[in-house]
């Protein structure tokens, strides 16, 4: 597997961290000072489970989203901004997921969830935040 090294941080690419770890954003606690890796660091998990590996996306340096297949198969989210984590909360706009999500972004104004639907199609939903002038 390829590398991403950072100042004297080495990161495996294809790994769904990678831009988390280029952010500065993994491990959620400890000492940023050092270099290398810290942690690792609990971040819970939605009140109901969830299924499978999470997803995880960086839209900028100062936000990033992991999302899980939840125990009922909705669509939940773990949210870091303002130089924090926020709890897991639940999508709740009717989709139901079969399969695990996977996460992508076209900027840093856009942010796109994929999984697979109750019908075995791909399906999508996604976030636009603001628009470059």
């Amino acid at each position: 597997m390829d590398q991403l090294t950072i100042g004297r941080r080495t990161f495996l690419k294809g790994t769904g961290l990678t831009a988390l770890a280029a952010a500065g954003m993994l491990p959620s606690r400890g000492s940023h000072a050092a270099l290398g890796w810290n942690g690792p660091a609990d971040l819970g998990a939605p009140s109901v489970g969830f299924i499978g590996a999470p997803a995880t996306i960086s839209r900028n340096g100062a936000v990033a989203n992991v999302y899980v297949r939840g125990g009922d198969n909705a669509l939940w989210q773990l949210a870091w901004f303002d130089n924090a984590w926020h709890g897991w909360g639940r999508h709740n706009d009717g989709w139901v997921l079969a399969s695990k999500p996977a996460a992508g972004s076209m900027g840093p104004g856009h942010e796109t969830v994929y999984a697979r639907g109750l019908n075995g199609h791909v399906w999508q939903k996604w976030w636009e935040g603001f628009k470059p002038a």
